[in-house]
């Protein structure tokens, strides 16, 4: 996942400093066609999308990162989707932490696949060294 790291880190960066504000409690699907309409709605990887946006939560200015993933195998679940979703939240968490707080959603699409929706919540400081 590092290769694909580095656009999510700019995205950010970019946001950080003049990203459009959005509510905290905007439901994540209406922020997902939100970013494909303004084309703020960026490829992660093959399977993965993800759009940055300030927000506000528990009254401190944050980041929120939404990614939307067509997660492997049944809509049950599988071991594969599992490992990914790990490995994506250790990379976030690693990156930018401390994270505020994170929300995984599933849905079943008209294909029949099953998309993740995983959102973070990052607070901005003014110590950050990004």
């Amino acid at each position: 996942m590092g290769n694909h790291f580095h656009k999510l880190k700019k995205i950010f960066i970019e946001t950080r400093v003049k990203g459009k504000t959005i509510p905290f409690d905007m439901s994540m699907s209406d922020i997902i066609r939100m970013a494909e309409q303004e084309k703020n709605f960026y490829r992660y990887n093959e399977t993965t999308f993800f759009c940055c946006y300030k927000t506000v939560f528990k009254e401190k200015p944050s980041i929120l990162i939404l990614f939307s993933i067509k997660l492997p195998g049944s809509p049950s679940g599988s071991s594969v989707a599992s490992q990914y979703l790990i490995s994506l939240i250790e990379t976030i968490e690693k990156n930018f932490a401390p994270i505020a707080d994170y929300y995984l959603e599933k849905e079943v699409d008209s294909k029949k696949s099953t998309i993740g929706l995983l959102r973070f919540i990052r607070e901005i400081k003014d110590t950050d060294k990004f």
